[in-house]
């Protein structure tokens, strides 16, 4: 069982009584009621029965398999040894499949009848005095558990035939038949008068065309009409076959080796511009870089609304993946550095969280053009970034 059966009624009777101790039945019958989850047991069930002095344990009976009927058992407890006492017992414990039902049933009094019977018989026998008056009638006892069903008796014999009943009413009216043959013909009746003119007919259909009269003479010819309108040019024709490659010329003489020039200067270098970035004044959204390539490719670091993290974002109508990487100081783990690597598209753009962080790099490239950024804070509690860009 899976949980513990709850003990609802239980009732202890001595088995016998008698008069000498000699006739005593050393034994009592015990009758309960087993219910688990609110339904009543039904089946066998192994039950072992321990009376208590307290809380220690003075006899116990050892497995019964009882069979228990909608929740109602019942059993023999003992028989007891002579020297067994039952003064100080107080409860009776029931263990069902191996756990004790908690709490334990109190006995009554009834018990200890089996303690004290054979004093109270001698000495009645030795000194029998005169019969003391009646008592008051006690109080109603408790209700006893439920007796077990009784065995289904015997089907009784088959009594007398009962007098006729009285004449019923009369039936409903049936279904209709099915029709009869039919009968054969009668003679044909006399002529009927001559019937008046009837109305003039509607006019009949056109009849067919006639057949077509034979072909006049020839009229004389028509005058000259006027000249007509000239017309389009024909297509071009096919073009002709080329022409047979003339011979090669003989190669010229190789010039004189010009002088090397100088050395140009170096470009200058790309601009470094201030990018100062305040969480308090930037919202999710915001362009903090913008790395413009050919046509609609560019890349934008962008706010999210947070001092901890930013996006990597790729313009809408691009079609390039970017590759990108980004480090920074994890002050949250004994200062190691931690880098985030990938690639994105257009239609996934990736946010990166660098909240132990007091600074961070980016490293992108979009086509041809790359550019490093780099951002930075004095303290972690600060909410605003600042930095530059280098881009070529």
């Amino acid at each position: 069982m899976s949980t513990l059966p709850r003990v609802l009624v239980a009732a202890l009777l001595l088995s016998a009584a008698g008069i000498l101790e000699a006739q005593v039945q050393r034994s009592l019958s015990y009758q309960g009621y087993l219910k688990l989850e609110g339904q009543a047991l039904n089946g066998d069930a192994t039950l072992i029965f321990t009376l208590y002095r307290g809380a220690e344990s003075a006899w116990t009976s050892g497995p019964q398999t009882v069979q228990i009927q909608n929740g109602l058992f019942s059993t023999i407890l003992g028989p007891f040894a002579t020297s067994f006492r039952f003064d100080g017992i107080d409860s009776l414990g029931i263990t069902v499949n191996g756990t004790e039902v908690s709490p334990k049933v109190p006995l009554t009094a009834v018990a200890y009848s089996m303690s004290t019977h054979h004093a109270m018989v001698a000495d009645s026998a030795r000194n029998p005095g005169p019969p003391g008056a009646a008592g008051p009638q006690g109080p109603k006892g408790n209700d006893g558990a439920p007796g077990l069903a009784g065995v289904q008796g015997p089907a009784g014999a088959q009594g007398p035939k009962g007098d006729q009943g009285l004449k019923g009413d009369q039936g409903a009216k049936g279904a209709d038949g099915a029709p009869g043959q039919a009968g054969a013909q009668g003679p044909q009746g006399p002529q009927g008068l001559k019937g008046d003119k009837g109305d003039q007919g509607a006019n009949g259909a056109d009849g067919a065309p006639g057949q077509a009269g034979a072909q006049g003479p020839q009229g004389p010819q028509g005058l000259k009409g006027d000249k007509g309108d000239q017309g389009a040019n024909g297509a071009d024709g096919a073009p002709g076959q080329a022409g047979a490659q003339g011979p090669q010329g003989p190669q010229g003489s190789t010039g004189p080796q010009g002088a090397q020039g100088p050395k140009g200067d170096g470009g200058p270098q790309g601009p470094l511009s201030s990018l100062p970035v305040e969480s308090s004044v930037l919202t999710d959204g915001s362009e903090v870089f913008k790395l413009s390539g050919q046509g609609n490719d560019h890349l934008s670091i962008v706010r999210t609304g947070s001092a901890n993290t930013f996006r990597l974002v790729v313009g809408a109508q691009s079609s390039l993946t970017v590759q990108y990487n980004v480090w920074f100081e994890n002050t949250g783990a004994n200062g190691t550095v931690d880098i985030a690597m990938d690639s994105l598209t257009a239609a996934s753009p990736k946010t990166i969280d660098v909240s132990n962080a007091n600074r961070y790099s980016v490293f992108v490239r979009l086509g041809s053009n790359w550019a490093r950024v780099e951002l930075f804070r004095q303290a972690l509690t600060e909410i605003a970034w600042y930095g530059f860009a280098q881009v070529k």
